[in-house]
């Protein structure tokens, strides 16, 4: 039989993976817009994976080399932390998008989709998807592709044409009086912009000494146009989901990006049902998309995406209900019986929700 030590040690471990391993980097929200324009249980559902990530080559690397060498020189902790931040982005993002795609477009079973990223907008393709059939490369052309600032050029995603672009490919492919639509926007985040460049300035910009007052807190208006010059503005992204196609029912939306939640007072257009998204900080991969899809055959994406935004988010709540009452907890008679409970019921919540064993660092 195991004795008291051993419980009590075993106890032990489980508050402090409760207060301090568990908890999410973002907590999440969710905000529901008004009633849609059309028939709310109509239609067959189509996935729409947006993606402005970093790229991988071209000028915008040799650049983001030549910044994040300045910023290593600057006698501050989060200079050398933005630098290291800066050149794991290229590493890391690229290649996340790539396993996402991948994993996305193998199963027809899926059901019909539409992916894209900057590489992909970059070659003028999308990936298409119609259920039972497997999927193709379409064409698809963004006039930032054609922008003279490579920061653009090399993140076409991240402007609001391409984005209008992208929803009415989507309804030229599938009709919006036959259709649903899932919305998923994935990129970096900022305050009060969405979809924006890891890097919004040009080496041949700013110097090192700007850097330098940048990280010393002196020149706060160059370290706005250092993150947030590009980009498009959180209510800017809200109007093109209702202005693009506006016909287009849009059953959910997750805008995968730190500090992506809305302002406060703000509006879903009335095309849209639920937006999910994330204050604070995110991982680069929260969320495996194959998995929650497989996990949920018989539900369409939104319907499968809501479940576990909504399991992860009870999840997140008890960890923070416990984390503000644990002193308190602590010294009743009770507090070994709730700590077990808390465990089993977080321990059951991880097991059907969790989609990343093993977090990438985060996105930013």
């Amino acid at each position: 039989m195991i004795g008291s030590r051993h419980l009590w040690i075993a106890l032990c471990l489980l508050d402090w993976s409760l207060s301090s391993v568990l908890p999410a980097a973002a907590q999440l929200h969710r905000y529901s817009g008004d009633v849609p324009v059309v028939d709310k249980t109509s239609g067959d559902e189509v996935l729409v994976y947006y993606a402005s990530e970093t790229a991988a080559q071209g000028p915008t690397v040799e650049n983001a080399h030549i910044i994040a060498g300045w910023l290593r020189q600057i006698d501050t902790p989060d200079a050398h932390l933005e630098s290291s931040a800066i050149l794991k982005d290229i590493d890391v993002f690229p290649g996340v998008i790539q396993e996402e795609i991948a994993a996305l477009r193998k199963d027809p079973n899926h059901g019909n989709f539409l992916l894209f990223s900057n590489d992909l907008t970059r070659q003028g393709h999308l990936w298409l998807g119609r259920r039972g059939k497997p999927a193709v490369l379409a064409d698809f052309h963004c006039q930032a592709v054609e922008n003279p600032d490579p920061l653009i050029a090399y993140s076409p995603l991240s402007t609001s044409n391409c984005l209008t672009a992208a929803l009415r490919e989507a309804a030229t492919q599938f009709r919006v009086d036959q259709h649903t639509f899932t919305v998923v926007l994935n990129g970096h985040g900022y305050q009060e912009r969405s979809l924006v460049p890891r890097l919004c300035v040009w080496h041949n910009e700013i110097t090192p000494d700007v850097l330098a007052r940048i990280f010393h807190r002196v020149d706060l208006a160059s370290a706005r146009n250092f993150r947030a010059r590009y980009g498009m503005s959180k209510q800017e992204l809200v109007d093109t989901l209702g202005t693009s196609v506006p016909d287009m029912h849009i059953r959910l939306v997750e805008l995968h990006s730190c500090h992506s939640s809305l302002p406060q007072g703000a509006h879903l257009p009335k095309n849209v049902d639920v937006l999910w998204a994330y204050d604070g900080n995110v991982n680069y991969k929260t969320i495996d998309y194959e998995r929650v899809l497989a996990n949920a055959p018989q539900a369409g994406p939104s319907e499968a995406f809501d479940s576990y935004f909504l399991r992860i988010q009870r999840r997140d709540t008890l960890i923070d209900w416990y984390k503000g009452h644990r002193a308190f907890l602590a010294t009743g008679i009770w507090f070994v019986p709730l700590l077990v409970y808390i465990s089993g019921y977080l321990f059951f919540l991880m097991r059907r929700s969790f989609a990343s064993r093993h977090p990438l660092p985060q996105q930013g």
